[in-house]
């Protein structure tokens, strides 16, 4: 009998840090798909699977919201597991004439995500999309209630 874990996979980032001091202002759009995962799908299942989470986007709100270069890093939940190595890639979109943030790197590990970002100027206001994040529950037995990356 296949067992459905409902959770709500989304992104909480009302405020993450660059550098040593500066706060981003960004909005945050939620990937989708991480809704009625099967337990079926878990790292100890028969046939285990990765469910792939729809885009991740930060949308800055001023030009000045990515003002610093530095790492961010996206947490699995307890209980849960990005695929890696894992294929995430991203893209940034800025005003006319390009963009002033760079994504540099990208690192998956089985808990984390962490991108590395240069920004260039203040001058646009960027959008960055994190691509092909994938993710499954560690333990299909002990399923956690829910959770959030963070």
């Amino acid at each position: 009998m296949k067992r459905i874990l409902h959770i709500s996979f989304f992104i909480v980032l009302a405020l993450f840090v660059f550098g040593s001091a500066s706060v981003a202002q960004v909005t945050v759009t939620a990937g989708s798909g991480g809704t009625n995962i099967s337990a079926d799908k878990a790292a100890n299942a028969t046939s285990p699977q990765w469910t792939t989470l729809g885009n991740i986007v930060l949308t800055e709100t001023v030009k000045s919201g990515f003002s610093a270069g530095g790492t961010l890093i996206l947490t699995a939940p307890s209980g849960w597991q990005f695929n890696s190595p894992g294929t995430v890639t991203t893209t940034v979109t800025g005003g006319s004439g390009g963009q002033n943030v760079a994504v540099t790197g990208v690192t998956v590990a089985s808990g984390t995500i962490t991108l590395t970002l240069t920004v260039g100027a203040t001058t646009k206001t960027d959008i960055l999309t994190i691509i092909g994040l994938q993710a499954r529950s560690t333990n299909g037995a002990t399923l956690p209630a829910s959770g959030n990356i963070l």
